[in-house]
């Protein structure tokens, strides 16, 4: 299992140009496997690549991954908004206030995201409590220990959302500045 904090990291390593790609590989390993960069150095170069194969092949199948609507984090269950007509005023502010425009950043971003988007719940009674923004940071820990096999799917589903609903704000603030402009 690779952790969403973890996916961060070796996303991190991997868009670091300076880093020569033995490093890179090296420290993906390191990371991927809680082990210290010194340990990895030191095992045989053939174990190296067969580790870090095995992290490019669960990176090249997260698309291949199902959807779930429900998330198990730090042990507490989080319904995954899905309905985004129920979003409060604040949601949807923090949601357009999130940088996602490149993947470094949508990355670095996704815990606060994903705890943006959930809604603490019992896994069998499917209503969630009310969002509570007083908890974010504590649900955003909590999703950095989750594998990122079963985030991705849902940060799909946000991301096509995120960009209707920001072409749809661009057309309604284009709309109100022509009435207002036709006003006078």
């Amino acid at each position: 299992m690779i952790t969403l904090k973890q996916f961060q990291r070796i996303s991190e390593i991997h868009a670091n140009e300076e880093l020569t790609e033995y490093y890179k590989i090296i420290s993906a390993v390191a990371v991927a496997k809680n082990i210290p960069f010194d340990e990895v150095c030191k095992m045989p170069y053939e174990r190296v690549r067969e580790l870090h194969s095995k992290i490019e092949t669960k990176f090249n199948n997260l698309q291949n991954v199902a959807y779930n609507s429900i998330i198990r984090a730090g042990g507490i269950y989080y319904q995954m908004e899905t309905d985004f007509s129920k979003l409060s005023a604040g949601q949807l502010i923090e949601l357009l206030n999130y940088d996602v425009s490149n993947d470094r950043e949508i990355v670095r971003q996704m815990p606060a995201i994903l705890a943006t988007l959930s809604r603490r719940c019992r896994f069998y009674k499917w209503r969630p409590e009310t969002y509570n923004a007083q908890t974010h940071s504590v649900r955003a820990r909590h999703f950095e220990g989750v594998d990122i096999q079963i985030i991705t799917a849902y940060m799909s589903f946000f991301l096509v959302f995120l960009q209707v609903l920001l072409e749809n704000t661009r057309n309604a603030l284009a709309a109100e500045m022509r009435t207002i402009m036709d006003k006078a």
